[in-house]
Order: structure tokens, then C-alpha cells, then sequence
């Protein structure tokens, strides 16, 4: 899978300058996922303990980070591009409260991982909007 974008030089220089090879060598088929990974390698990790207030997740490389494909605050679903999964390319991207990106995995090999020790939220999921969302036919129930 190619990607549309063209890597800055900055970003071109961080990668190779920050991350190991076997992930600079994914910069020509994933280069946002690895450029985000890049700029955000030198960044602490959250704090043990920490509780986001708002989530973001990135599931493919036709959009950066700025434009998440889920969206959960304090704990609710406030948008969801169900359109995502029809083209999640293996890329996950996570952002913690709108900050640089926290979470960053191509496949099955995690490039970034700042978020160890942060705690999750229960999600809240409400019924009406899966109906909404989904579609879902009058006789299906949810549990």
C-alpha cells in the first residue's frame, strides 16, 4: 500500500536521527505512522496513573492525526467514522487528549508506546447510536 505523502525534511531527519532501522525502513509504505512516530519518540510517558480526558484514534494512512476516526471523551463515543474499517490499512494511531500522538502501531510491531501506565476509561456506548451508526435492523438487540 502506497501512501499519497510526501515526508518533510524534518521529518525525514527525525526519523533517521531517533528511530531503529526496522522502523525507519517503513517510512516509503507507512510514512505518516512512522513520521508521527518520530516526532513524538523523545516525548516522557504518561504518568502512572494518568486518565485522559479525551481519546483520538487513527486507523489508516489516508488521514494524519488531525483528523481521528474515533473520538472518545470522558468516556462516550462522540465520533465515530465507521468508514475507517472499510480501509484501516494494519495502522493504529492514538492521541491522548489532543496532544502529540501517544500510541503508534503498523501491524503487529508497536513503534511508540507512551501510554503504559495510563488508565483507560470504561467506554460508554449508547444504544441509540449504534442504531444510528450501524444501521441495524429493528429485530437485532443489544446486550
Amino acid at each position: 500500500m502506497a501512501s499519497y505523502y510526501q515526508l518533510q525534511q524534518y521529518e525525514l531527519e527525525a526519523i533517521q536521527a531517533k528511530l531503529p532501522a526496522n522502523f525507519a525502513d517503513l517510512k516509503d509504505t507507512y510514512p505518516l505512522s512512522v513520521a508521527a512516530a518520530a516526532t513524538s519518540w523523545d516525548l516522557p510517558a504518561y504518568p502512572k496513573g494518568y486518565k485522559p480526558r479525551i481519546i483520538e484514534l487513527n486507523y489508516t494512512e489516508d488521514d494524519d492525526f488531525s483528523s481521528p476516526h474515533v473520538v472518545i471523551e470522558e468516556g462516550a463515543i462522540v465520533y465515530f467514522d465507521s468508514q475507517a474499517f472499510d480501509v484501516a490499512d494494519g495502522t493504529l494511531g492514538i492521541s491522548l487528549d489532543e496532544e502529540e500522538p501517544a500510541y503508534v502501531r503498523i501491524n503487529d510491531l508497536i513503534l511508540l508506546n507512551r501510554m503504559e501506565e495510563v488508565i483507560l476509561p470504561k467506554i460508554a456506548i449508547p444504544e441509540a447510536s449504534l442504531w444510528l451508526r450501524f444501521n441495524l435492523p429493528s429485530f437485532f438487540t443489544i446486550a
